[in-house]
């Protein structure tokens, strides 16, 4: 049967027990047993409330406000879990409630919105449970059927202040206003109130802050007054009175709701007043008055023009532009429409116009338009910028030689368009003038006098050729210059002169008729206007007749033939001005001598038609002997005696020496390949009488280059940059470079790798040095090359420099190590408690190279 600790009755049993043998007769024995029973946890906590409870709680309450105290039993003793504990155990209340475990005592556990979705009521699931060993001896937890339903409700609480519906992402209410305009209907404000219950969202509206008095409202419902409480008003704000944008560019005011528990919500209104065009643009000045220099361009403006409007900054209303309406009258200003400013185009001319009366409006870009003008009156100043006009370029006189002192000579004039000092003029003379001077000009009437008696012989030049200058007296003097051309007329006071006192000629022994021997020359000072043409005329030693001279040239030639002259001669000449009775002949007469001569008619001609040595660079030194040039001359007596010499030659005749009675030509400096070819021009020369012959030839010289020089490397030893083992392609490693000082082949470059290129890893352009990998690399089994690079020339015998050239290979590890075939197979069977063996090799690989 079972115990129930919790029947008093149970708690303590006292049983007799009785024990006997089978013997005959039996033998028993008694013993009295007392059993206590210990309580066990085996009866469930019985909650007092049954069902359910309901409780009322305001929205404000703040955390830990008390709500209710739950209590409950359990039959079992305490120390078999008779003790009840509490816990609230669902989530419908969203952590705002807690209980305590052993009180009981419901509290808040957050905060309230009435207004909130879900937040006028709770339900709460409320359990007991206790902790208590079993008949077992195990702990367990027996809880309260059925939980207990405890519900919340939350009464509301004024606790929302009114809030105006502002336009989406907005902060404020703004609105355009016309200025000018009345009424006009701004926008219309909203307002709401977020408490639960009608009494406490009901809101009155007013205007606060309105500084300009031109705004007011009205409501949109027709059964609500202005000024009451209501719900959900919507307010019509309009302008009731004309708003002025030049006193006020915007009005901002405060709309105020408050609810009947004194909340109050605000919302700034932000009204922009938009410009009308209703003011004039206002001259700075009705007149503007500036003086400017003529022939100037300023950069900058001469003078602004200013005019301010009224309305609205920067719109068209205050926009100006600017109009030269008239007073331009050849084009040399402009005006700037948009700031007013007056430029000069062209530079002025005072000489052309002197002043500038200019009519300028401005005008805004309203509807409508309004405009103003002003004037602005501008005088030109005169600058120095013309200078004195003759009135002729040139002015042409004559004067009679050997005349009087202060003679006039010629009067010249100019004018200047500039006035004042500008245009005042003084003359000077300033070349063409002798020293001493025989010219002076009066500096203010421009009159030209001579200073001394001129003579037409001592003239020089011909004409006297005067500049004169005519300067005025502005602060930077301006001038111009004509020319004065002045002739002096000859008078026939010189006698003829001859050139020489002696002239000789040749006459050769064998005379025939009309040869021209010689011509004599005699000079007058005088013009031939004055004096008349020279003539000539033998005085002595033609007594044969065998000689005539022409008397208009003075050339003297045979008039007869003679089979042997053989005697020298002499003749006396003289040279006579016009031929009148002022006729003035030479006072010293000119003596021919003709001195009998063999004829010199064959040129020196060279034995060959060309000459040509090619030598070696090694063996052209200085004093080396190079060839001999040789000449003949048909000619008898002197004529045959040739004399030579070298008379061009490119690049230059200086670095070699002929010897003028042989012909033999020596180099006198060291000759290379740098210059490979020289030409000279011989010539070879007779001493003929009266003049020598001369024959030419030429002679070329050629040097051939010795390979002698070898290939030069620009660097001793190279080092590239680093490469990348087992590079994709061929790549650029370096360039070497290599010069030769020979020309030609001896001076052609051509490149070799002779060592260190291990496993024919690069190779080398044998044109240009460029060297490239052309085979794999590989750091981790030679990570570093050192190659051996000639350079040889293309001589006969070639020669040969070599260079050193390091590359260093660097590692790149870019390969996975990979499985062998058929790895994803790998698998082997092993029987438990076998000893230790080798159960599978795996093999793997890797692309990259070494380890």
């Amino acid at each position: 049967i079972g115990l129930d600790y919790e029947n008093a009755t149970d708690r303590v049993l006292r049983l007799t027990v009785t024990a006997a043998d089978g013997g005959s007769p039996s033998l028993e024995s008694t013993v009295t047993l007392t059993i206590s029973v210990t309580d066990a946890n085996d009866n469930r906590p019985v909650l007092n409330r049954a069902g359910s409870a309901i409780t009322m709680l305001p929205e404000d309450a703040s955390t830990g406000t008390f709500v209710a105290q739950i209590t409950g039993s359990d039959a079992d003793t305490r120390a078999a879990g008779g003790v009840v504990f509490y816990r609230i155990i669902d989530e419908s209340d969203r952590g705002r409630f807690s209980i305590g475990a052993e009180s009981g005592v419901i509290v808040t556990a957050g905060t309230f919105d009435y207004e909130a979705p879900g937040g006028r009521s709770y339900q709460l699931r409320i359990q007991g449970y206790d902790l208590g060993p079993n008949g077992a001896g195990d702990v367990v937890s027996l809880t309260s059927t059925p939980v207990l339903l405890f519900t919340v409700n939350i009464s509301d609480v004024n606790d929302n202040a009114p809030a105006f519906v502002l336009p989406a992402g907005e902060s404020e209410y703004t609105a355009n206003l016309l200025e000018n305009v009345s009424p006009a209907e701004l926008f219309v404000a909203r307002v709401t109130d977020a408490d639960g219950t009608a009494i406490n969202a009901q809101t009155r509206i007013s205007i606060i802050d309105d500084t300009s008095g031109i705004v007011s409202f009205s409501s949109t419902a027709g059964n609500v007054s202005v000024g009451t409480f209501a719900l959900n008003q919507a307010l019509s704000i309009y302008a009731a009175a004309p708003a002025d944008y030049e006193m006020n560019t915007s009005i901002s005011f405060t709309l105020l709701a408050e609810d009947k528990g004194g909340l109050r919500g605000t919302a700034t209104v932000v009204l922009t007043i938009i410009d009308a065009n209703d003011n004039v643009p206002q001259m700075e000045a009705l007149q503007y008055r500036i003086s400017v220099s003529e022939n100037t361009v300023p950069t900058n403006a001469i003078e602004t023009v200013r005019a301010t409007d009224a309305d609205e900054p920067g719109s068209e209303n205050a926009r100006l532009t600017y109009t030269l309406v008239s007073g331009d009258v050849d084009g040399k200003l402009f005006l700037n429409e948009a700031t007013g400013g007056i430029f000069v185009r062209t530079a002025f001319d005072r000489e052309t116009v002197d002043a500038y009366t200019l009519v300028i409006r401005a005008q805004d870009h309203g509807t409508p338009q309004n405009g103003n003008v002003t004037t602005v009156q501008i005088t030109v100043d005169d600058q120095n910028d013309n200078a004195p006009v003759f009135s002729s370029t040139t002015y042409n006189s004559t004067v009679t030689e050997n005349g009087l002192m202060g003679e006039i000579v010629v009067s010249v004039s100019a004018s200047d368009a500039d006035i004042g000092e500008n245009g005042d003029i003084e003359y000077d003379i300033t070349a063409g003038n002798t020293v001493p001077a025989l010219f002076a000009i009066n500096a203010t009437s421009g009159v030209i006098v001579t200073t001394s008696p001129l003579d037409f012989e001592a003239r020089d030049p011909a004409v006297y050729r005067l500049t004169v200058r005519a300067s005025d007296n502005g602060t930077v003097a301006r001038s111009s210059t004509t020319t004065v051309a002045i002739t002096v007329e000859d008078v026939n006071d010189n006698r003829p002169v001859f050139t020489r006192s002696i002239y000789s000629g040749v006459l050769q022994r064998i005379v025939l008729s009309g040869q021209t021997l010689l011509s004599v020359t005699a000079t007058d000072a005088d013009s031939s206007d004055s004096s008349g043409p020279v003539t000539y005329h033998i005085l002595s030693g033609n007594d044969d007749g065998l000689f005539a001279l022409n008397s208009t040239t003075g050339a003297l030639s045979t008039q007869a033939s003679s089979c042997d002259v053989a005697n020298d001669r002499t003749l006396r000449i003289e040279a006579r001005d016009g031929d009148g009775v002022d006729s003035l002949s030479s006072l010293n007469p000119a003596v021919v001598e003709l001195s009998v001569s063999e004829v010199n008619d064959n040129d020196p001609e060279f034995n060959s038609s060309s000459y040509r040595r090619v030598l070696l660079e090694s063996d052209a030194l200085a004093g080396t002997s190079l060839l001999t040039v040789s000449a003949t001359d048909a000619d008898c007596g002197d004529s045959d005696n040739l004399t030579y010499s070298i008379s061009a030659g490119f690049p230059s005749p200086s670095i070699f020496s002929i010897d003028a009675s042989t012909g033999e030509i020596t180099l006198l400096v060291r000759l290379t390949v740098l210059n490979a070819t020289h030409i000279l021009t011989v010539r070879a020369s007779d001493n003929g009488v009266p003049t020598g012959r001369t024959g030419t030839v030429v002679v070329e010289i050629n040097i051939v280059d010795v390979n002698d020089n070898a290939p030069v490397f620009e660097q001793s030893v190279y080092t590239a940059s680093r490469i990348p083992e087992n590079p994709i392609g061929n790549v650029s490693v370096i360039r070497v470079r290599a010069t030769d000082a020979d020309l030609n082949a001896n001076g052609e470059v051509r490149y070799s790798i002779t060592a260190g290129n291990v496993g024919s890893t690069f190779a080398i352009d044998a044109v240009t040095g460029s060297i490239t990998t052309v085979g794999p690399t590989c750091a981790a089994v030679l990570s570093a090359y050192t190659l051996t690079v000639n350079a040889t020339d293309r001589g006969l015998v070639p020669l040969t420099t070599s260079t050193i050239v390091r590359v260093t290979v660097i590692d790149v590890n870019t390969a996975v190590p990979e499985f062998g075939p058929r790895a994803d197979d790998y698998a082997v069977a092993v029987s438990e408690n076998s000893a230790p063996r080798v159960l599978l090799t795996v093999q793997a690989t890797d692309a990259d190279c070494g380890d």
